[in-house]
């Protein structure tokens, strides 16, 4: 063959072959052209598996380059758009599967949001016994008094106190809460320099006891402590916020007991909540509007959000729980909104702080403190011996089983025929779940309206 021809010959054979982008290895045109790398060049088949494809965009990427989610390979600007990593686990989850976790104030995977949203407490029950002798709080032996005393507050569980108030200007709550404390001292039998010491209360900022009106304001909390001597060292607290503090209380503040029920199972807390439930009716026309209405678009008091009938299935402690919780779960979070309820249970199942009774207004009078402290104590007292009976009588498999349930709840079966009564002789429904009446339609006979 002429030299021209096998020139011509090797430059056709050159052109036909073609150098791998990645590896410089030559291939021909027609084996090697499936793959390109993510630039779009030319690559061989064993360097073409160090690539793969975005399965969002269909865009080329290198494998160490690829996010990976659902099993699927993703270029960044692609992953980053469709997923994310759950704030509790670290597990990368799709947008659409994650939801917004409070407390971890991220996103979170449906298992920790599930976790998170409808996990039990630690719910830990003493005895009696311990509830009533125990020296956790303030006691004669280490807070200098002679003894513990029951004339007025016949109760041996320990309370604690948390008194709202509005000030008249922006003082230091340091120096109040310094103050408090000395002036319940000097009440102890001990020296000066230990009067501080023997106050065991702090003074703590609250933005709820303020508004344009009332423009300064906080929150004295008491450390427990049981019987008479509450009484004591609530006057010695009053006394001073008003007498060297100019304290007053508004319609912002409110005041709050905690009382130890470390004692309760899932029977007694569904006694109380039931009584308290049957009581409130009562217990909202004692005090201000503002108490059940709410002030400034808050509501601090909120009533017993569950019907009659949604005790009936309660038969262990999670699922008094999960009946509580009606808003959504138990979640182990200072704010849940269930705290916001004049029956107070979270504050004991998140923080085992007592069962808080938020109902009443702001005061700085010892006796309506005194007095608010005696109905309360007995209510919790009395639930508490209600309980055991019932315990006692045969450990009940649900609330919906006990006398006490079955004598207080009117049957739906009679609900219903007294419907049906009405609406046979006139044209008003009442519909009621055992506590609260509605009314439905208009009666041209204003007598028939008056007797609802």
């Amino acid at each position: 063959m002429p030299p021209e021809s096998r020139q011509s010959v090797e430059q056709e054979m050159n052109e036909s072959l073609c150098h791998c982008a990645d590896c410089g290895e030559k291939e021909s045109v027609s084996s090697h052209y499936n793959y390109t790398n993510s630039d779009e060049e030319p690559v061989c088949d064993t360097c073409s598996d160090n690539y793969t494809e975005c399965y969002n965009c269909e865009m080329t990427i290198h494998i160490d380059d690829a996010e990976y989610g659902h099993g699927d390979s993703y270029c960044s600007d692609c992953f980053n758009e469709n997923f994310t990593h759950c704030d509790s686990c670290g597990d990368t989850i799709h947008v659409d599967d994650s939801n917004w976790s409070e407390s971890n104030e991220g996103y979170v995977c449906e298992s920790c949001y599930e976790e998170e949203n409808y996990s039990t407490p630690n719910w830990e029950v003493m005895s009696k016994e311990y509830v009533e002798t125990r020296t956790s709080f303030v006691n004669p032996k280490w807070d200098k008094y002679e003894k513990d005393t029951f004339n007025l507050i016949e109760s041996k569980r320990s309370i604690g106190v948390e008194i709202e108030t509005n000030f008249n200007d922006d003082y230091s709550f340091s120096e109040i809460a310094d103050d408090l404390r000395i002036s319940v001292g000097a009440t102890r039998d001990a020296d000066v320099e230990d009067w501080y010491e023997l106050g065991k209360l702090r003074m703590t900022s609250d933005t709820s006891t303020t508004n344009h009106r009332h423009q300064y304001g906080g929150e004295v909390v008491m450390n427990p402590r049981r019987g008479d001597i509450l009484v004591q060292d609530v006057d010695s607290i009053c006394k001073t916020l008003q007498d060297n503090w100019g304290a007053y209380a508004s319609v912002k503040t409110g005041l709050h007991l905690h009382v130890d029920v470390q004692d309760y199972d899932w029977l007694h807390a569904s006694v109380l909540t039931f009584f308290t439930k049957m009581m409130e009716p009562h217990i909202y026309t004692w005090l201000p509007k503002s108490r059940y209405y709410g002030s400034g678009h808050q509501r601090w008091a909120r009533p017993v959000s569950q019907s009659v009938n949604d005790f009936y299935y309660i038969s262990d402690r999670d699922s008094f729980v999960e009946f509580y919780y009606d808003n959504g779960g138990y979640t182990d979070e200072k704010y849940n909104d269930k705290r916001y309820h004049g029956l107070n249970w979270h504050c004991h199942f998140q923080s085992n702080q007592g069962v808080e009774l938020r109902y009443h207004s702001g005061t700085l009078q010892t006796d309506k403190i005194k007095h608010w402290t005696i109905f309360w104590t007995k209510v919790i007292d009395k639930c508490y011996d209600i309980a055991q009976e019932l315990a006692y009588d045969g450990s009940p498999s649900q609330f919906g089983s006990t006398t006490l349930y079955n004598s207080l709840v009117v049957p739906p079966r009679i609900v219903s025929k007294c419907g049906r009564i009405l609406e046979k002789y006139s044209d008003i429904y009442v519909g009621f779940d055992g506590l609260q009446d509605r009314h439905i339609g208009k009666s041209s006979d204003k007598s028939i309206q008056k007797r609802f």
